[in-house]
């Protein structure tokens, strides 16, 4: 009797924790934990902007699984926290009304064409602590018009923009985004990096031009007020 008991006992137990399940929060984050850490697996909720949390049931949200919401039409706007360390594979590819994405710190790696075609993308936000964009990250994001790519990335993929035809790189935190964008020829924002010291150079030179100009008059007019009878 005692035997049969610790087996059920040992039963419920095994149905309680079963290895690699799916929850769902209330506001429909689909997710499985493992060792501690949260995986968002996918995504069911009703609405257009998803702000995924930094903790789910007291454990860290670390990850977002390939696929993890690949062509949902519902989502517009996703706020990815700092908790959050990799986006996987195709993870929002295809969603065709994405059209902001913010990072808010310390993801690493954003995976393999993990935003591809996501046709209304304009506007991300990447934040510092990331290292690696991998090969065609927002391919085919034809509406994405500019991206400032943080100094901690030291790798971009191939392919990363390819497609993006209203992107304008902003590339002043960092030369290996500089080398990509010459090498891929994608336009930059000078005014964010070199071309805005030559600006400020020209502005300057121009002020201190008309300064000589106005002092070179000022000596000429007072000169032709000075009397004839007090020049020596």
């Amino acid at each position: 009797m005692k035997k049969a008991a610790l087996t059920v006992l040992f039963l419920l137990l095994c149905l309680m924790l079963p290895a690699g399940a799916v929850s769902e929060t209330d506001s429909g984050i689909q997710y499985s934990v493992k060792n501690g850490e949260v995986t968002v697996e996918g995504f069911n909720f009703v609405g257009n902007t998803m702000s995924i949390p930094e903790k789910i049931d007291g454990m860290p949200v670390k990850y977002i699984a390939a696929q993890a919401c690949r062509s949902n039409d519902a989502i517009v706007s996703l706020k990815i926290p700092g908790s959050v360390v990799s986006v996987g594979e195709f993870a929002f590819a295809d969603c065709k009304n994405l059209t902001d994405v913010t990072f808010s710190g310390n993801t690493e790696i954003i995976g393999f064409s993990a935003f591809r075609n996501c046709a209304g993308l304009r506007n991300v936000t990447l934040s510092e602590g990331l290292k690696k964009i991998d090969d065609c990250a927002f391919y085919g994001c034809t509406l994405l018009k500019a991206l400032a790519v943080p100094s901690s990335v030291t790798e971009i993929g191939v392919d990363v923009f390819n497609g993006c035809s209203a992107l304008t790189l902003d590339v002043k935190n960092n030369a290996l985004a500089r080398d990509y964008a010459a090498k891929y020829s994608i336009p930059t924002d000078f005014r964010s990096s070199w071309g805005f010291t030559v600006a400020a150079s020209a502005v300057g030179a121009a002020i201190l031009g008309a300064a000589f100009f106005a002092f070179d008059r000022f000596v000429l007019k007072k000169r032709a007020k000075t009397k004839p009878s007090e020049k020596k």
